[in-house]
């Protein structure tokens, strides 16, 4: 006999068509504990706020499966959809910039000359053979220059790798989530059938 409330959002223990799926939330803890580190790392505070709750969610159904399990599917569901949508924004909204821009997703070095204007006089240096060295030179304010930026770099290629595996990451997280949902709800609903005819048999 399968007992009643094994839907999601009931408490109590989880039966075991649900709690075969624990490896598999443990296996979602280590990947984003490895993610929220390393975009922390590199200075993705944004990404790895979105991590920190998809880590908390699935630690805690994991590691308390009587009490969060079950209550928690939903949460993970939810969750999961929202923090891939707004993945999947940001890597759309990378792509989309002029510059550095879809070409330069990978590189880590994308030099590009930006135009400025000297708001004060500026002193810079250059090599004169006339004084056998470096000669000072005045450039007058509101003299328009060129001054190369980079972008680019090893951190601005983990940040989008970053993004992109956190993307995959939950996506994986919803269809794991939908899978337990789909199977708590199976469950009730034969809970249910059952019912009826327990109670023509007594």
């Amino acid at each position: 006999m399968l007992p009643l409330g094994l839907g999601p959002g009931s408490m109590g223990p989880p039966p075991p068509e649900i709690l075969r799926y624990k490896n598999f939330l443990y296996l979602l803890v280590v990947g984003y504990t490895a993610l929220l580190v390393t975009a922390l790392s590199v200075g993705a505070v944004n990404s790895a706020l979105n991590y920190v709750f998809m880590l908390v969610v699935a630690a805690s159904m994991a590691a308390r499966a009587d009490q969060c399990m079950m209550s928690c599917i939903m949460v993970l569901l939810m969750l999961g959809i929202i923090c891939a949508f707004f993945d999947f924004v940001n890597i759309i909204s990378i792509l989309a910039t002029p510059y550095p821009g879809a070409k330069n997703f990978f590189s880590t070095d994308c030099p590009k000359n930006v135009e400025a204007t000297l708001r004060a006089n500026s002193t810079i240096y250059l090599k004169d053979g006339l004084v056998n060295g470096t000669a000072a030179y005045t450039v007058p304010a509101r003299t328009k220059v060129e001054i190369e930026e980079h972008v680019c770099s090893a951190a601005w290629v983990v940040r989008n790798v970053v993004v992109l595996i956190g993307t995959l990451l939950d996506i994986l997280a919803s269809r794991l989530a939908f899978r337990m949902f789909k199977t708590s709800m199976e469950l009730s609903q034969e809970a249910q059938n059952q019912g009826p005819l327990q109670q023509l048999m007594t």
